[in-house]
């Protein structure tokens, strides 16, 4: 005798197939860095790794502490670390709901955004100035110090 399926072959392809369909059109979380910077058009790296100029969309997967250095042509190199915190649909077992069960697309955007210092030769007559008055203050202040240290012969 032979075993039937409860379900002509082709009600079950159907039934797989649309099954396949709604399984793939389920919720997605999107994770995003925007860095940005003043001014626009420095180069951005992130754990060490260039990932393009401000403005910049950084897709990531991991939450956690990120390195993230700007640099960019006559400013000062910046570099911050910054902590990549889920949202509470990211934190288990919410997660599995948010990412395989749900029909929703979530996108957890996480912004930087940073002022670039302009360098010391790009700076005014007058920002040179105050700085050569603190290096020289700076100096003052060592100075006095090396001659104690040295030694005598």
């Amino acid at each position: 005798m032979k075993k039937r399926f409860p379900l002509p072959v082709g009600q079950f392809l159907f039934l797989a197939l649309v099954s396949c369909t709604c399984l793939s059109g389920t919720g997605c979380v999107e994770r995003l860095l925007q860095v940005r910077s003043e001014p626009p058009g420095a180069t951005v790296y992130v754990n060490g790794a260039e990932v393009g100029k401000t403005p910049c969309d950084h897709a990531f997967s991991f939450y956690g502490t990120v390195d993230v250095t700007l640099r960019a042509p006559g400013y000062l190199s910046q570099r911050e670390l910054h902590v990549l915190s889920p949202p509470w649909y990211e934190i288990f077992p919410a997660d599995f709901v948010a990412e395989i069960l749900l029909p929703f697309h979530f996108q957890d955007v996480h912004q930087v955004t940073v002022k670039l210092a302009p360098s010391p030769q790009e700076m005014s007559p007058g920002q040179q100035r105050e700085l050569r008055e603190k290096a020289e203050e700076m100096r003052s202040r060592l100075e006095p110090s090396k001659k104690e240290s040295s030694p005598s012969d």
